[in-house]
């Protein structure tokens, strides 16, 4: 495992101690993922160390603080095909977080090894005595922002470019938004993860769901790449361009929200790991503010999928709110 961090992150083949770290990692069994997150991040910092000619082991907080200028400053890898970022010039604040994880761990393996004393780095917690609740602060304070979704007229306006889409773009449209799908859970879809004894719809064939229809890759699954592109073509001829693959998830659990769905139902329904994520659509839907609201909605989640699988399109459904 060395010697791919090495060909992948040469800067980690000059420093052992590093190197080390990540190998206790992945002893312990940690996902590649998680070893590869953690290795990019490590490096990128052990990069801008060897040009500040600071020596890692030594780094102080200020040092650290280089680092995060750095990636606050940076542009997104993704460049223009990002509809947002938070910071407006460098990456988001979620990113930077992800960055500095390693790091942070990295510091703490080096304190329980004695050759530290403190973590530059830190982390927001909580210290007896403190003043204004105890609370210190970490580098780079967590920003947490509400999904954005569509209102209706921007929904109806994605649902009109949608109806002259092929019969299979319309269905994963479709299923994204009813199960709330991720956009890798769409397009990894088999036939066989389709339960014939509780729905209606009958699959004869088995392998992947959703096949591409391109002269180059005609027949094999779709990649993730493809779709984003449909949504990202719908979205732009719809004039909504912050709708994305991952609108129609949003959509869905804030709608379940304004149902008056349970936290832990959400949460369940979602797959989310933490209630924290769940509760920005609690929070999103206002349902603490309207209660009339969500008794008119009841019938929402039905109505965005006839919408969304009627051949004749939108209009004719428009006014049925």
């Amino acid at each position: 495992m060395s010697v791919v961090f090495e060909e992948k992150w040469p800067v980690l083949g000059r420093h052992e101690l590093a190197a080390g770290w990540l190998r206790i990692w992945v002893d312990l069994g940690r996902a590649p993922r998680t070893i590869d997150a953690y290795a990019r991040g490590l490096a990128e910092y052990l990069q801008v160390c060897e040009r500040e000619g600071v020596d890692p082991v030594t780094a102080n907080r200020a040092h650290v603080a280089v680092f995060v200028r750095e990636l606050t400053t940076r542009p997104s890898h993704r460049g223009a095909n990002v509809v947002l970022i938070d910071s407006g010039s460098g990456l988001s604040s979620a990113t930077i977080q992800q960055r500095l994880v390693p790091v942070r761990l990295f510091y703490d393996h080096l304190i329980e090894e004695g050759l530290r004393e403190f973590n530059p780095v830190g982390r927001g917690r909580y210290t007896p005595g403190r003043r204004f609740g105890g609370q210190e602060r970490g580098l780079v304070p967590r920003l947490i922002k509400l999904p954005w979704i569509p209102d209706e007229r921007q929904w109806l306006d994605v649902l009109a470019v949608t109806a002259k889409e092929p019969i299979r773009n319309r269905v994963m449209l479709a299923l994204a938004y009813d199960a709330a799908l991720r956009r890798e859970e769409l397009c990894t879809l088999q036939t066989e993860d389709l339960d014939p004894g509780h729905r209606t719809l009958r699959v004869q064939a088995h392998g992947p769901l959703f096949l591409s229809e391109s002269r180059r890759n005609y027949g094999r699954p779709l990649s993730l790449w493809t779709w984003s592109k449909v949504v990202r073509r719908i979205a732009d001829e719809a004039g909504v361009p912050r709708f994305s693959t991952h609108t129609t998830r949003h959509l869905c659990l804030t709608d379940l929200a304004r149902m008056g769905w349970e936290l832990h139902a959400i949460s369940t329904f979602a797959g989310h790991r933490s209630p924290e994520s769940t509760l920005r659509y609690i929070h999103l839907s206002g349902r603490d503010l309207s209660d009339k609201l969500n008794k008119s909605m009841e019938h929402i989640h039905a109505w965005r999928v006839e919408m969304l699988t009627r051949p004749g399109g939108p209009a004719a459904g428009a006014t049925t709110l």
